[in-house]
């Protein structure tokens, strides 16, 4: 197997690094969180570099699926922005990643320029906890439910919900597109103590209609709703695995520099085996966790089965990303407390990324499914989707 990212993909990295570099220095990221500020400006100008339309058709600006490419954009911001990263992965992946392979013609033409230019978001509930049921008028669909604290739910545009349908004597599953301005959708939101600025909340929707324009795939797509929940959740757990990633590299980097650069006895603290040894299991488990996410991705790309690995990645970077931000703390000592160090920020993100959406009970259920642990056989996993 050939391990090397391409040509094309080691320029991406490049270049994502020079507008992380640019455009989001330290002090503006803790003032943004300082402030619960959300950096909305800043996906405009990631939609100008072309970087939001990653993975839409060629006729929309993009060049196609590329989920590698996507989440090494989203690892790199998410080293010193996880709240932008996940800005960028809810605009890239829950919209243009799956409007672009689960919609009509139509929903591509009424949405993804927009998505492609950074003026749209999508938020996605998590398909796994879906409280919502569906009922069918003469007019279209009437939802009511509520569902989970979902990140950056403030901040969306358009909501994509499964919903519970009643067709005759079967239930399906449907997913939707809603605007989050329509009438009934409230948006109850949480501050948190870490991702700070994401504007997570609570959806509540009370008798909302929504046209069977906006079933995602069209009026055929009210009896794809599993097929495209599975293909959802896989996407999810990419996104979420790369944002992890990409956080406990910018732990581990900023409490490498600061042991590097703290002395002790005459001395800087990285040369004690007891803080050295810390920081080298975090790079090991870094390190497996990013090819993980990296297998998982050439996967999807290649159209081959990768929710298994998908889920797996998300659980080792869920862990990761806890460990990195709780040993920051712990090498820094009493200033790791101070708000004036980025650790204590690396800590609080990483604690509501274990907690938010899936946490580690629900991911091992899903891996144990997925690998038919609870049956005899192997499991083969979703096969993903592809865009262009």
């Amino acid at each position: 197997m050939d391990f090397r990212l391409s040509e094309e993909h080691i320029f991406l990295q490049s270049t994502i690094r020079t507008f992380v570099s640019r455009e989001c220095p330290r002090e503006s990221i803790n003032l943004q969180d300082e402030d619960n500020a959300f950096p909305v400006e800043l996906l405009a100008k990631l939609g100008s570099m072309g970087l939001c339309a990653l993975n839409l058709p060629e006729v929309y600006g993009g060049g196609g699926q590329d989920l590698l490419g996507t989440s090494l954009v989203i690892e790199e911001i998410a080293a010193m922005s996880p709240v932008l990263a996940g800005l960028f992965a809810n605009t890239v992946l829950y919209g243009g990643q799956v409007i672009a392979a689960m919609g009509t013609s139509e929903q591509h033409e009424r949405w993804l320029p927009q998505i492609g230019e950074g003026k749209l978001v999508f938020g996605c509930h998590p398909m796994s906890a879906s409280g919502i049921e569906a009922y069918q008028d003469q007019a279209g669909y009437i939802l009511n439910g509520t569902t989970p604290l979902i990140s950056l739910l403030e901040h969306a545009d358009f909501l994509i919900v499964s919903a519970g349908l009643d067709v005759g004597d079967d239930r399906q599953i449907a997913c939707f597109v809603v605007p989050a301005n329509a009438d009934g959708v409230h948006l109850r939101r949480s501050d948190m103590v870490g991702w700070r600025g994401a504007g997570s909340g609570t959806i509540y929707l009370e008798d909302v209609h929504v046209g069977v324009e906006n079933i995602l795939g069209g009026p055929g797509g009210s009896n794809q709703g599993e097929t495209q929940v599975e293909a959802i959740k896989a996407i999810q757990h990419l996104a979420e695995a790369a944002i992890k990633v990409g956080l406990a590299q910018g732990a581990i980097d900023y409490t490498a520099n600061y042991a590097s650069e703290r002395a002790q006895f005459g001395r800087p603290i990285v040369s004690f085996e007891a803080i050295e040894h810390m920081l080298v299991d975090l790079t090991v488990d870094l390190h497996s966790t990013r090819w993980l996410l990296r297998h998982a991705c050439w996967k999807a790309d290649q159209d081959l089965p990768y929710a298994f690995e998908a889920a797996s990645a998300c659980l080792q970077a869920l862990n990761l990303s806890r460990q990195a931000g709780l040993k920051s703390v712990h090498i820094l000592g009493g200033y790791g407390y101070m708000a004036e160090y980025d650790a204590e920020r690396y800590f609080r993100d990483s604690l509501v990324l274990y907690s938010v959406n899936e946490g580690s009970v629900l991911l091992k259920s899903e891996i144990g499914r997925l690998a038919g642990l609870r049956r005899r056989g192997r499991a083969t996993g979703h096969s993903g989707f592809r865009t262009g």
